[in-house]
């Protein structure tokens, strides 16, 4: 088993969901390219999808929820049985079907995904699930985070949480005492999960602004010392506009320049590099930041749409596959490696066509 944050990726690997890293790495700090490269497909890639009553989100839409409808994500099976972070997965699945179900025009794909919700979120009604209280730190740290996140979800879809409530009132006080152990982004995605929640703050995002990446520029080199930083600086984004609720609350001219120059230039280089996991969080942030009409977001958006594979899923992971093999034979890479890389690509189409829509402009 893996031990690490509980952020909405897996580090299977060193390289999960990022395999050019050290590759890319060097292509953008050597040559920093100002527009996307050209991508190869994969031989498994999809071909567009052909003309139809639906718009191409919902056929993504569908596709995608299909092929999650082929993994088994109960968490306490993926602990006991893979090794795996259960209550991560959970919440990324949750968090595909919360996108189609809000975003889907479809009442057939609205009332599916509610329903796969609404399904597996039973699991917490089960005794196992609730046991944080009495894990070590290693786990406490990985599943903390997202043992909130899942309780907000299970709300949004009208699940009763009146146990699930009383349970995260047991761990508060463990919670608040590890916060600052936490990275950055972490404590900014904790203290937007209290807000939701309704639970006191010790700290809001505003508070521990000025110790992030975006406050202290950066520059491009650093983000590619270690495979997580691109993601730390994804989060940052992430929490400061709530997952797109609110507008990034820069407080000066130079740190908005700062945030929508390099997440353009870094969702530009991971185009060009086919990362699709990448791609998909940055160009969530780049719509976040409001910069949804440049150039390389619409480049981005047709990246992933090339992307999807035909059985609905996004992503690629047969190399990580055969190196798992030897670490945790049990470990299934469509869990820890698809299913976090289908859930950001549609996250990152629906929010595209959300900011069309209000703009007034059609959808492609």
């Amino acid at each position: 088993m893996i031990v690490d944050g509980c952020r909405l990726r897996d580090a299977m690997l060193a390289g999960l969901c990022r395999r050019w890293f050290l590759v890319s790495a060097f292509a953008l700090v050597a040559c920093s390219p100002e527009a996307p490269g050209s991508v190869s497909q994969d031989t498994q890639k999809a071909e567009e999808p052909s003309p139809s009553d639906v718009s191409r989100l919902e056929d993504a839409i569908r596709r995608a929820m299909e092929w999650m409808a082929t993994i088994d994500v109960h968490p306490i099976r993926l602990r006991e049985e893979k090794g795996m972070k259960g209550i991560k997965h959970l919440v990324e699945y949750l968090d595909f079907h919360y996108l189609a179900y809000r975003a889907s025009v479809d009442p057939q794909i609205k009332a599916a995904s509610r329903k796969h919700a609404m399904d597996l979120l039973r699991v917490t009604e089960e005794g196992g699930y609730h046991n944080l209280a009495s894990v070590d730190d290693g786990r406490f740290r990985q599943d903390s985070m997202s043992y909130l996140r899942a309780c907000w979800l299970a709300e949004q879809f009208e699940f009763e949480t009146t146990r699930y409530r009383r349970e995260i009132e047991k761990v508060l006080p463990r919670i608040y005492r590890h916060l600052p152990t936490r990275g950055v982004d972490q404590r900014m995605g904790f203290a937007l999960l209290f807000r939701q929640l309704g639970y006191s703050r010790p700290e809001t995002q505003e508070q521990i602004y000025p110790e992030s990446l975006i406050a202290n520029h950066q520059p491009v080199s650093y983000y590619f010392r270690s495979p997580d930083r691109p993601y730390d600086l994804t989060h940052e984004v992430f929490n400061m506009t709530e997952r797109g609720a609110r507008p990034f609350p820069f407080p000066s001219p130079a740190d908005e320049r700062y945030a929508k120059g390099m997440v353009r230039r870094l969702l530009n280089h991971y185009v060009g590099q086919g990362n699709l996991d990448l791609t998909g969080e940055f160009l969530v942030n780049l719509v976040e930041l409001g910069e949804a009409r440049s150039a390389v977001a619409h480049e981005a958006r047709e990246f992933i749409y090339r992307g999807q594979n035909r059985d609905g899923s996004f992503g690629t992971y047969e190399k990580e596959a055969l190196a798992m093999r030897i670490r945790n034979p049990r470990y299934d890479v469509r869990i820890g490696g698809n299913l976090h890389t289908t859930m950001v690509c549609i996250w990152a189409l629906v929010e595209m066509d959300a900011r069309d829509r209000r703009s007034g402009r059609p959808s492609p």
